[in-house]
């Protein structure tokens, strides 16, 4: 992925995604659907990053995972942010914010 790669990523992350799986590995499947949604996402390929990322997020939400949900709010804020939609992506934005806030997570509220 950080080669540029994308098709061969895209390729190991789906069979990450099918490994997790079998194994029922909840945190896993979440954060190879957020990967899986960042190559979409730079591909400008919008709205499959945006349906990725609602399904990690889901599962982030099912799992208590309160960072993972303010870093996948986030990734939807930028989605947002890039096609010229500022109202959703200020909302994002600051739904993410309250939760690192709500964490003391200084790196993620900056």
């Amino acid at each position: 992925q950080d080669q540029g790669n994308y098709e061969e990523a895209v390729k190991l992350y789906n069979q990450s995604l099918r490994t997790f799986e079998e194994l029922g590995d909840k945190s896993g499947i979440a954060s190879t659907l957020g990967q899986l949604g960042n190559i979409h996402s730079h591909q400008g390929n919008y709205e499959e990053a945006v349906k990725l990322y609602n399904q990690s997020l889901k599962i982030k939400e099912e799992l208590g995972d309160k960072r993972g949900i303010a870093s996948t709010l986030h990734q939807l804020g930028n989605i947002h942010q890039d096609q010229g939609n500022y109202e959703e992506a200020v909302k994002l934005y600051n739904q993410s914010l309250r939760t690192f806030e709500e964490l003391g997570d200084k790196s993620g509220i900056a």
